[in-house]
């Protein structure tokens, strides 16, 4: 993998998206036992955002999608949270239960801990690879 440029501008947009999806973390965790449905919805986001946080580190056009598989993919090789692809559809699912109520999937005390679980491992992840990365 070529060399990152680090300036200041990259490290304020990838921190700014690292608080983002940490607020977004915690935000789920708050919820655990409030709204499972909330719940989960701020665990995809706190995922999707530390996922995107690489994109705009490497200076690359963020992608305009929701899918944390795709995004993933979508990464350079040489990012362990690339050894995520494929167990993210745990997580894809949220968003559209929480937008639109019609949506007939109600999420379990389970599902709310997994989407933590899963969103955690993936935040983790992603704050270690930019470390590797040359972040700090």
């Amino acid at each position: 993998m070529a060399d990152v440029i680090l300036d200041d501008h990259v490290l304020k947009e990838t921190a700014r998206w690292l608080v983002h999806a940490r607020e977004d973390y915690d935000q789920a965790l708050r919820m655990r036992n409030q709204s499972l449905r909330h719940c989960c919805f701020w665990a995809n986001q706190s995922a999707e955002k530390a996922i995107k946080s690489i994109f705009v580190f490497l200076r690359l056009a963020v992608p305009k999608t929701d899918d944390l598989d795709e995004l993933v993919q979508a990464l350079p090789d040489g990012w362990m949270v690339k050894g995520h692809s494929g167990n993210l559809s745990a997580l894809n699912r949220w968003p559209q239960e929480s937008q639109y109520p019609d949506y007939s999937l109600t999420p379990s005390e389970a599902d709310a801990d997994a989407a933590i679980s899963l969103a955690e491992r993936v935040l983790s992840s992603v704050e270690e690879d930019l470390r590797a990365h040359g972040y700090s």
